[in-house]
């Protein structure tokens, strides 16, 4: 917790699922640092446009991931020491063939790429409710991993990291988009 909201100097990524209330976390955070978040953009032309003026509270860029990040999106995550949002349990066919749950998943390596190449710090895990109105943040000590890293490796940790948090609240975990198809 004190590196995302005391240690506001430098950017990190911020790994999560679709697990708990991880849009409640992007808005509480983004009152303590700018916030980035790749998300997908509604195909409806008017539920992304309300999406974009209701949907999130606080300093939130919402950066689309079909077109990538450009250098200005990097740019500004480093210049702003923003915390740029990752959910990783998307189904890809193109990404790395690792394990997701103890089942075979493709995975994007788009965090530990940048991670590597940053050398900026990964916090992974969940904002799960524990009661009405309480939640907890729940993950591990935040990663960093050096230039000459094995991404496989890295990746298949953030993937690791991600399950032991599902598993300790399975039921928040939002199934519905068929990671495994």
């Amino acid at each position: 917790m004190r590196l995302l909201l005391e240690e506001t100097d430098k950017p990190i990524l911020l790994v999560s699922a679709h697990h708990g209330v991880w849009e409640a976390a992007t808005n509480l955070l983004s009152f303590a640092r700018p916030m980035i978040a790749i998300a997908r953009v509604m195909n409806n032309k008017l539920v992304a446009n309300w999406m974009k003026k209701h949907h999130f509270r606080g300093p939130v860029t919402i950066v689309d991931k079909n077109h990538g990040f450009t250098p200005d999106t990097l740019r500004a995550w480093e210049n702003d020491c923003a915390a740029m949002t990752i959910l990783m349990d998307q189904h890809t066919s193109k990404g790395m063939p690792l394990t997701f749950l103890g089942r075979p998943a493709k995975t994007y390596t788009t965090a530990t790429r940048l991670a590597i190449r940053t050398g900026h710090p990964i916090v992974v895990g969940s904002f799960v409710r524990v009661a009405p109105y309480r939640y907890r943040l729940v993950g591990g000590e935040p990663l960093s991993f050096p230039k000459d890293a094995d991404r496989e490796a890295c990746t298949q940790l953030l993937n690791d990291r991600l399950g032991e948090a599902i598993r300790r609240y399975p039921e928040q975990y939002l199934w519905a988009h068929r990671r495994w198809r």
